[in-house]
């Protein structure tokens, strides 16, 4: 009889060792998430500039996809202001969806940046022979992205406002 009640004292510590262990890889299994949560958005910014003509672009890399802001501010002309979202890299290529206003007319139009050295280098605008649009010019695309020209402006590293 004793030799049975050792026995279940032993298996009784065995499994309460078990849920202990169990217990604490939970535990730091719960706090590589939310250390992985936690982990603070980056922001960079980007200028380019040319006489008095401004290009203007903050990105913000979170753990999932990459938001901003895009704005072209020519000197005496109506700029397009936008705002850049689910942006992502294939390679050294940010790709984003741009929705902008200029003139009082709003598009969603798919945007390609190749980083290059510290910055980024734009499509010479958008349009083209590699680039289609709906029919009311709201919505815009690449039609192959391996012939995407990054000959538009180059932008510098600059502080965020």
């Amino acid at each position: 009889m004793q030799h049975r009640i050792t026995s279940l004292i032993l298996i009784l510590l065995f499994n309460a060792s078990i849920a202990l262990i169990s217990c604490n890889q939970n535990t730091t299994n719960k706090s590589e998430e939310n250390k992985q949560s936690e982990i603070a958005e980056t922001k960079s910014c980007y200028l380019y500039t040319f006489k008095t003509d401004t290009v203007f672009l903050s990105l913000t890399q979170g753990k999932d996809s990459i938001t901003g802001e895009l704005n072209y501010l020519p000197y005496e002309k109506d700029g397009c202001l936008g705002t850049l979202s689910g942006g992502y890299f294939r390679g050294d290529t940010l790709f984003a969806l741009y929705n902008s206003t200029q003139e009082g007319q709003t598009s969603d139009c798919e945007m390609a940046m190749l980083k290059k050295g510290n910055g980024y280098a734009l499509t010479n605008g958008i349009g083209g022979d590699n680039y289609t649009f709906n029919a009311d010019y709201t919505k815009g695309r690449f039609i192959n992205r391996s012939k995407i020209k990054f000959d538009g402006e180059e932008l510098k590293p600059c502080a965020c406002k």
